[in-house]
Order: structure tokens, then C-alpha cells, then sequence
């Protein structure tokens, strides 16, 4: 299994634990917890429940990134709403984080970077009943967070081109970053040039593909799996940063 694979199946263990952490501390403390929406300490315990239930499917199936995105922002509302913001907002952080490493941003950024804001700000006024002092703690949190996002942004988008997926060991068959590649050198078959052109153009998506070119999903996904495994690549993120670095030439 990759490294990548395996942290990200450890991440996903972990947080099951804490999910069912919660879940119990709500169970049988819910009690000592603050809420200011009636019936809170009935329905919440429920929703970490359903937390839990979905994390353990997301071991089974770690590829399901909308059921990831979902108990992040559930659980990062539910913390908002229990008076435990500043966990809500680095549930938020790792939710925001997550959607950029899979690609969310990469189209229609500056909509999606609003929807984002958005919710944000939404789930920040869910705390003012709280109180002012830790609304506006959280307010500058929350400020302090964005422009360390913004920060990450800009030194991912810096290294990612020549450090996180170029690497002249694993590459042997490649020329350094910024070459022109000739992919009649890849032993690719019609088909597969015919789907790798697609993806190039920004058809990221396998079910997109499938509808663009008219072939089976099983049939995208082994030919891409095949693509990827000519360049050396894990997996079509990695493929589509690895050949961004270059002129391509079919």
C-alpha cells in the first residue's frame, strides 16, 4: 500500500476514535456540556453517532471524499454549536485543506473560496450566544487561520511543481520539469491517449470521461489506472501535477 494510502487510512482511524469519543461524552456527560439550542444534548450525541458510522465506512472505502467532506463540516458545526469553536475551526482548517489536496479549487476558485468564507463566518455567529469575548476570540482565530491557509497555499503552489512530484529516482523516464514530452514514448495505446488527452484538457473526473469519450466507468478506470502506472504516478492527482510540469506532445 502507499505511504500516502496509509497515513491517510490512519487519519481516518483516529478520527473515528475521536468521533466516538464525543459520541460517548455526549451519551453519558451531556449533561456538563453547554448548549443553547433546545433538545442539543438529545440530537447532537446522535449526530457523532452518525459520525462514527460513517468513518468506519470511510476505512472500508477511503476514496469517499464527499462522505469525508460531510462529517467534517457536521462535525465542525456540531463543536460551534457545543460551545468548542476553536475545535470547529480546525475541523473547518482540515476540511478546507483536504477539498484543496483533492483538487476542489482548482475550477471555478474564486466561487468555491467564497462558499467556503461563507460557512465560515455562518458557523462563527453560531458562537456569539456564547458570549462576546469568545466570539470575538474566535473571530480573530478564525483570522489567523486564513492567512496561514493562504500561506500554505502559496508555498504548496511554490513546491509542488518540482518537490512533491517530480522526483529524478522515481522519474527515470522523464526529463526534468519544463521539457517538452512526447507521450508517443509512453507506449500508450489509441484509447489511452485518446482518454489522456480529455484529462489534460481539465476532465479531471472519471464519470466525466466516461460521458465524454462513451466508455464503461470500469473501462476509464483501468486505463487511467494503466496511465498512471506508465509515469510512475499513484494515482491521478499525482499524474495531473506530474504533467503540468511539462510541454506535452501527443
Amino acid at each position: 500500500m502507499e505511504r500516502a494510502n496509509i497515513y491517510h487510512r490512519l487519519m481516518i482511524l483516529f478520527g473515528l476514535i475521536t468521533v466516538t469519543t464525543a459520541a460517548v461524552i455526549g451519551v453519558f456527560f451531556g449533561e456538563h456540556c453547554s448548549y443553547y439550542i433546545p433538545y442539543s444534548n438529545k440530537f447532537i450525541p446522535i449526530v457523532h453517532i452518525l459520525c462514527s458510522i460513517g468513518t468506519i465506512i470511510m476505512l472500508i472505502k477511503p476514496s469517499l471524499l464527499p462522505l469525508q467532506a460531510f462529517i467534517l463540516e457536521i462535525e465542525s458545526i456540531v463543536c460551534c454549536m457545543s460551545n468548542f469553536g476553536e475545535i470547529g475551526l480546525i475541523l473547518f482548517t482540515v476540511l478546507v485543506v483536504t477539498l484543496y489536496l483533492n483538487l476542489f479549487f482548482d475550477k471555478n476558485t474564486k466561487l468555491k473560496i467564497s462558499l467556503m468564507f461563507t460557512i465560515w463566518v455562518i458557523q462563527d455567529l453560531i458562537t456569539f450566544p456564547f458570549g462576546t469575548v469568545r466570539f470575538f476570540m474566535l473571530t480573530s482565530l478564525s483570522t489567523f487561520f486564513c492567512f496561514f491557509m493562504v500561506y500554505f497555499y502559496s508555498k504548496i503552489e511554490i513546491k509542488k511543481g518540482t518537490v512533491k512530484f517530480y522526483d529524478s529516482k522515481r522519474h527515470k523516464n522523464l526529463p526534468p520539469p519544463g521539457s517538452d514530452l512526447y507521450i508517443n514514448n509512453f507506449d500508450l495505446t489509441d484509447r489511452q491517449i485518446k482518454l489522456l488527452q480529455k484529462f489534460l484538457s481539465g476532465i479531471e473526473n472519471y464519470n466525466q470521461l466516461k460521458e465524454e469519450i462513451r466508455y464503461s466507468l470500469s473501462t476509464v478506470k483501468r486505463e487511467m489506472t494503466i496511465i498512471c502506472q506508465k509515469f510512475d504516478t499513484a494515482n491521478i492527482i499525482e499524474l495531473k501535477h506530474l504533467l503540468s510540469q511539462y510541454k506535452i506532445i501527443f
